[in-house]
């Protein structure tokens, strides 16, 4: 019985030492001082400079990898290194340029690493990349007129001009009518689109210094309406679609004056195209 006994217990702690968790770590990521995460959209031409950490408190690191896959260029390896000194934490700078993107691309990168016993464990991150065709163009010579009165309220983004709204063409926005426009004569004060826009307060965005890749990037990160209301003097608004930042709009003067035949809006936008 006492060598059954002990013959259990054996087993009992061979299990258990092969139950064992290893606590060990071995981590990598990638931080750059170029753009902030929360800032992943990177201009045409643009290189971005990255720092690949990688740290093991077990066996030495043995090899690092970068990759990235997107829909136009595939899978791209952008490093691979086998240390030969024994390194257990490893900073490496390396600056990449990406190619010419036909459009806004996600690019999904990967970095992995792993150590000489076996060890593999992965950082992965994300930059969009904008194509060279995309600029701003801007128009700051704006005059909308309510939709109350006899004039052209509504713009359209692809002429870049005042329209009457039955004639707009492609994506465009206009002034709301509303009940109180109908039964009062003071100007809506609220823009629509029926053309797949949105609107989203721009906050303190930098009208003046807009660029393409920060317009996207605030868009992204707003709350996207499908009316905006309240609108004001030196107010900024941005305008897209469900997925993609299309214009930035600076209101210069809005005019509520007897009537509603002469109530305007006057703005200077700029427009990716």
């Amino acid at each position: 019985m006492n060598k059954l006994f002990r013959i259990y217990c054996l087993l009992l702690i061979a299990f258990l030492a092969a139950c064992k968790t290893d606590k060990s770590k071995f981590y990598v990521y990638a931080n750059t001082g170029d753009i902030d995460w929360s800032e992943q959209y990177v201009a045409y031409g643009k290189s971005v400079q990255l720092t690949l950490h990688a740290e093991s408190d077990d066996a030495p690191i043995e090899r690092l990898t970068l990759s990235s896959y997107d829909k136009q260029y595939l899978e791209q390896s952008w490093l691979d290194t086998i240390f030969v000194q024994e390194r257990q934490t490893l900073d490496i700078p390396l600056r990449i340029t990406p190619p010419a993107y036909q459009d806004t691309t996600d690019v999904s990168f990967t970095l992995t690493g792993s150590t000489i016993s076996g060890k593999q464990t992965t950082y992965s991150f994300t930059l969009f990349m904008l194509p060279a065709s995309l600029r701003l163009r801007e128009n700051d010579a704006i005059t909308l007129y309510s939709a109350r009165s006899a004039k052209p309220s509504a713009f359209s983004v692809a002429t870049m001009s005042v329209v009457y709204p039955a004639d707009a063409k492609g994506l465009s926005f206009q002034d709301m009518l509303t009940t109180d426009s109908i039964h009062s004569e003071h100007l809506s004060r609220s823009w629509i689109s029926d053309t797949g826009l949105y609107f989203a307060d721009g906050g303190d965005f930098s009208y003046g210094t807009a660029t393409t890749s920060a317009l996207m990037q605030a868009y992204r990160n707003s709350q996207h309406l499908s009316i905006i209301t309240g609108l004001h003097n030196e107010q900024i608004i941005l305008i897209g679609t469900a997925t993609n930042a299309v214009a930035v709009v600076k209101i210069i003067n809005i005019f509520d004056e007897a009537g509603t035949e002469d109530d305007r809006y006057q703005f200077s936008i700029k427009v990716i195209q």
